[in-house]
């Protein structure tokens, strides 16, 4: 089994265990668009996961003239942190990646 079978398998899996599933049409320069019951035209469309932006918490300090960042996969586990930091500057500063 080839690696892109093997992709393929997983996507299809994927769609089973009720992920959201995208499609492009490989003429259309890879704009993706969520399908709600796929055609699995893998000839004409590639398929994928529906990509999931990453959060996340950030205390910034500065320690002895250095700049710290200490990241937090939530906001709560950000700000219980700071309660306990020597030096009080930004706490849960919020990213979220851009896609």
């Amino acid at each position: 089994m080839n690696m892109n079978t093997k992709y393929m398998i997983k996507t299809m899996q994927a769609y089973l265990n009720g992920e959201t599933i995208e499609a492009c049409n490989k003429s259309t320069n890879f704009i993706w668009i969520e399908e709600n019951i796929p055609l699995w035209d893998w000839n004409h469309s590639d398929y994928r996961t529906k990509l999931i932006p990453k959060e996340l918490w950030v205390n910034e300090d500065n320690f002895e003239g250095h700049d710290v960042f200490i990241a937090y996969q939530s906001k709560a586990e950000a700000v219980n942190a700071h309660k306990h930091s020597i030096t009080k500057t930004e706490t849960a500063v919020h990213y979220k990646e851009v896609l």
